[in-house]
C-alpha cells in the first residue's frame, strides 16, 4: 500500500492508497494515525482502477478538501 495524494478538510485528513501497482486505488476519509504510524481511515471508498476516478470520487465525497503535499 503507497499514500499516492493527501487531501485537508479542515481538521481532517483524506487519502488517495494505491493497493496494487498502479490499478488499484481506494479513497480513505477522515484518517487518524496511531501511537504506532499506523492510519486508520473512519470510511473508505473504492475500489478504482485508475488514479482519475479515485480523484473524482474524493472531490464529490469530500467536496471542500484541498490537496496537500505528502510531508504535511
Amino acid at each position: 500500500m503507497e499514500i499516492i495524494k493527501q487531501y485537508r478538510d479542515g481538521n481532517e485528513r483524506h487519502d488517495i492508497v494505491c493497493l496494487a501497482g498502479e490499478t488499484l486505488f481506494e479513497n480513505w476519509y477522515s484518517v487518524l494515525e496511531d501511537s504506532c504510524c499506523l492510519r486508520h481511515p473512519s470510511s473508505t471508498a473504492g475500489y478504482f482502477h485508475s488514479l482519475d476516478e479515485a480523484e473524482t470520487a474524493m472531490h464529490k465525497h469530500r467536496p471542500a478538501a484541498v490537496e496537500i503535499s505528502e510531508e504535511a
